[in-house]
């Protein structure tokens, strides 16, 4: 994964394994749209961060850039990579601090798409 200096996504390649089966995702920052896989997507523009399912590491990178106060939250857009469902979608989260040490999260999903090979 390649970040900015705010901890926005550039670049990421993901490989992952499922039940056997090898996947790739590529994806690439083009000014304010992602290439996924080699194809521009439309509905996936604006979005800065990524959030990987099964991992909290990318959860780490809004936590870290978007300096809230404690009592202070925002929404934020992402682009969700579900492995286990084998999809990729834009989503809207919130994240609340809640202390000096603690964050609050929450997720509203849209429509979940196959993952493009």
């Amino acid at each position: 994964m390649k970040i900015d200096e705010h901890r926005n996504v550039q670049r990421r390649d993901l490989e992952y394994e499922v039940n056997g089966v090898n996947k790739r995702i590529k994806g690439n920052k083009v000014k304010n749209d992602w290439e996924i896989n080699g194809s521009i997507k439309n509905d996936f523009q604006g979005i800065d961060y990524i959030d990987i399912s099964l991992t909290p590491f990318t959860n780490t990178l809004p936590i870290n850039s978007l300096n809230l106060e404690i009592g202070e939250s925002t929404d934020i857009k992402v682009l969700y990579l579900d492995i286990l469902n084998d999809g990729i979608k834009p989503v809207h989260q919130n994240y609340s601090k809640t202390n000096m040490l603690t964050f609050q999260y929450k997720t509203f999903r849209k429509i979940l798409r196959p993952i493009l090979k």
